[in-house]
């Protein structure tokens, strides 16, 4: 698993489609996007509030 923030989507996808694992056909990725809402203390600066 793999945690990305303060990036769009467009542009994970580009990081994950540059990938080497990814361009050797190693792996595949699935991007799931979600909020945290609720998190550890050590990544507490990365929680999100839901959008209205």
């Amino acid at each position: 698993m793999i945690l990305a923030a303060g990036v769009d989507r467009a542009e994970i996808e580009r990081i994950a489609a540059a990938d080497p694992f990814s361009t050797g056909g190693v792996c595949a990725y699935r991007i799931t996007e979600f909020y945290a809402t609720k998190t550890v203390e050590g990544i507490a600066a990365y929680r999100e509030q839901l959008p209205s």
